[in-house]
């Protein structure tokens, strides 16, 4: 069997789902903000209008019209920008031209009023493109390049905002911290590639097990981290006896000669600051570790 092949479907499988959940937060915008570009934006434009209106073609505004445009793109969406273009291109059109003489010739004015369309169209688009380019850096900046998971400076970040909402909604949340066991030894006896295969394999069934509203973060060697958002204790231990079976399968049907320890601290008060918690979810971990009755996953020994 070619273990390469699924491991790398699950490895594009967990890497898609942190890149949709970081996608979703750092491109959703808060109705406030929506609103106030939408309605500051189309205020400036009437403003605009109304001035045009007033002093007539003797006074260019079209480069003005751009600050409206890319306020609307920027905190409304390329599709709004796209909208606010036109309405931009009209305002700007019937207040030059309304008091033209009757007569005149109209196919300058529509051959400038479509170079003005479609000036404040490649503005906006640039502007959209823009604000993705810079949202696809914070994106690569808070993965992981190996896993595709979060990395562990952002864990932190999510940690927090999962104290919000528990602090807002009197919601417990509970944090794993999840280390494979015997990893070194391993990469010293089959290599680095095995090492590398253990630990994709081992996140995406751990990816693969958690709900989708947990977060899981690989914090580098061999450690993972994982938040459950409205996670009490009982729920906690659930969630780890199918992590434990996962993984339990990963490495058997690999021939892995690895264990995993996992760590958990349920919280229903917010004193702590995020590092603190982790720290404690990690500390737990530890004291299973040294317990002579800790549950262990059992895997075959090394090949000699």
């Amino acid at each position: 069997m070619d273990k390469n092949k699924p491991s790398s479907r699950l490895f594009f499988s967990a890497n898609k789902t942190a890149r949709a959940y970081l996608e979703k937060i750092l491109y959703q915008t808060s109705i406030e903000v929506f609103m106030a570009g939408l309605i500051n934006g189309y205020l400036i434009m009437i403003l605009l209008f109304l001035l045009g209106y007033r002093v007539g073609p003797s006074t260019h505004l079209t480069l003005i019209y751009l600050i409206p445009i890319a306020a609307i793109t920027l905190t409304a969406g390329r599709m709004n920008g796209v909208i606010a273009v036109f309405v931009a291109t009209m305002m700007e059109f019937l207040s030059s031209h309304h008091n033209l003489p009757l007569g005149i010739n109209s196919l300058p004015l529509i051959w400038n009023a479509v170079n003005c369309l479609v000036f404040f169209l490649v503005f906006s688009l640039l502007v959209s493109e823009l604000k993705r380019v810079k949202i696809s850096e914070r994106l690569l900046s808070r993965l992981d390049p190996k896993t595709g998971l979060f990395n562990g400076k952002y864990f932190t970040e999510l940690v927090s905002k999962e104290i919000d909402r528990g602090k807002r909604y009197n919601h417990p949340i509970s944090i794993l911290y999840i280390e494979c066991e015997n990893l070194q030894q391993t990469i010293r006896a089959l290599g680095p590639k095995v090492g590398d295969e253990i630990i994709m394999t081992s996140a995406t069934c751990l990816r693969r097990t958690l709900r989708s509203t947990d977060s899981l973060a690989y914090f580098g060697g061999s450690e993972f981290g994982a938040v459950l958002p409205e996670t009490n204790g009982n729920q906690a231990a659930a969630t780890i006896r199918r992590l434990k079976n996962q993984l339990l399968d990963c490495t058997v049907e690999n021939l892995w000669p690895v264990n995993y320890r996992i760590g958990v601290e349920t919280f229903t008060e917010f004193t702590q600051p995020p590092e603190m918690m982790v720290k404690q979810a990690y500390l737990h971990m530890r004291r299973e570790k040294a317990r002579v009755q800790a549950e262990t996953v059992v895997t075959p020994e090394i090949a000699t």
